[in-house]
């Protein structure tokens, strides 16, 4: 039987602004709305898809998390967690991509984000599809932020997949 999917998410208000950048690169031909309905629900976000159609909402808790909200038509309640972690994927890549610049930033660290794309991953001998982003280090440190901690630098790059 269909139903409603609710599941938790990493996400959370206090970082609404790269969460919507987040789901606007992981959603190209899909449209965000802000304060929006899924299903019945108030969503802080709602993925509209083609033809106005909504594709899931992200609804905030009373503790500021976001909770996926997304409807599974297969009917099969073992498929739930796979149809959350699905949606969610891209989403939580280029979401980890953006945080770190944004803390770096906020440190006087200038870098960049490339979109999320395709990887492979190999544990133990296994080797499993997975998301990555690359954050570069473009600017160096700021010496008015590091003078005080008693950093220098310059650039760099750092690869990582989650």
């Amino acid at each position: 039987m269909s139903h409603r999917v609710k599941g938790k998410t990493c996400l959370t208000i206090a970082d609404e602004d790269i969460v919507k950048e987040s789901l606007e690169e992981a959603f190209p031909e899909h449209t965000i709305v802000e304060d929006s309905r899924y299903m019945g629900t108030d969503c802080k976000f709602v993925v509209n898809g083609h033809h106005g159609r909504a594709v899931c909402g992200l609804e905030e808790n009373k503790d500021g998390e976001l909770s996926l909200i997304t409807y599974n038509a297969a009917g099969s309640y073992s498929r739930d967690q796979g149809m959350v972690d699905e949606k969610m994927s891209k989403v939580y890549t280029t979401f980890a991509g953006k945080k770190i610049v944004k803390e770096l930033k906020a440190r006087g660290i200038e870098c960049e984000v490339s979109p999320a794309e395709d990887s492979e991953l190999e544990i133990d001998g296994k080797v499993k599809p997975t998301k990555k982003v690359s954050v570069t280090i473009t600017g160096g440190i700021s010496t008015k932020t590091s003078r005080t901690v008693g950093m220098d630098g310059d650039s760099g790059s750092m690869d990582g997949g989650m």
